[in-house]
C-alpha cells in the first residue's frame, strides 16, 4: 500500500511555505492564516470553537490569537453569557484585507488544480473528505487516552507506547471505528 500520509505532509508543508511567502506583506504566518480564514466565514466565535474546528490544541490557538491581536487583526472579548469563554472578532484591518488574503490563498488551490481535470479533482476531494470523516469519527485522542498512550491533555506520555498503541488499535480485526 502506498503512503498517502507522506504526500499529504508534503502538500501541507509546501502550502505553509507558499502562505508564509505570499502573506508576508500582511505579516501573517501560515499558523495564523487558518484562524483568519475561519473568522472570515464566522466572526465572533469562541477560542474553543476555533481550536475544535481547526484541530489545533488550545495553547497553540491562544498563541495565534495573541499574535493576531498584537498585529491588529483580531480582538478578543469575554463571552457575555459565559465569562469562562473568549470570543474572537475581526478588526477593520482584517476586514480591509480579506479579499486580497482570500485571493492569495485561492491561488494555491488553483495551482494544485492546474492540469487536473474536474472529474479527477472531485474524486480526490471526495476521498480526502471520507478520510477526514473517518478520522473525526475515530476520536483518536479519546481512544489513545483510554489506551494510555496520551494523558488527559492529549500530550504524548513519553512512555514509548504511542506508536505501539496506534498499531494495536488499528490492527486488522481490532478496529473499533466510532466507539
Amino acid at each position: 500500500m502506498k503512503n498517502i500520509g507522506r504526500l499529504i505532509s508534503i502538500l501541507h508543508r509546501q502550502a505553509q511555505v507558499y502562505i508564509n511567502y505570499t502573506l508576508k506583506e500582511f505579516n501573517i504566518t501560515s499558523a495564523e492564516c487558518a484562524f483568519l480564514l475561519y473568522l472570515y466565514k464566522q466572526d465572533g466565535v469562541t477560542q474553543d470553537k476555533l481550536s475544535s474546528y481547526l484541530y489545533i490544541d488550545k495553547s497553540a490557538t491562544a498563541r495565534a490569537i495573541k499574535s493576531l491581536e498584537k498585529k491588529g487583526y483580531i480582538k478578543k472579548d469575554r463571552d457575555t453569557a459565559d465569562k469562562r469563554c473568549n470570543r474572537v472578532y475581526l478588526t477593520e484591518r482584517a476586514r480591509g484585507c480579506r479579499d486580497e488574503i482570500r485571493k492569495k490563498i485561492w491561488c494555491w488551490n488553483e495551482f494544485l488544480n492546474e492540469g487536473i481535470d474536474e472529474e479527477d479533482w472531485e474524486k480526490v476531494f471526495a476521498v480526502l473528505e471520507k478520510m477526514v470523516q473517518k478520522v473525526e469519527q475515530a476520536n483518536l485522542k479519546k481512544r489513545l487516552a483510554l489506551e494510555g498512550a496520551v494523558d488527559e491533555q492529549q500530550k504524548p506520555t513519553g512512555r514509548g507506547k504511542d506508536l505501539k498503541t496506534l498499531g494495536r488499535i488499528f490492527r486488522a480485526g481490532d478496529c473499533r471505528h466510532g466507539s
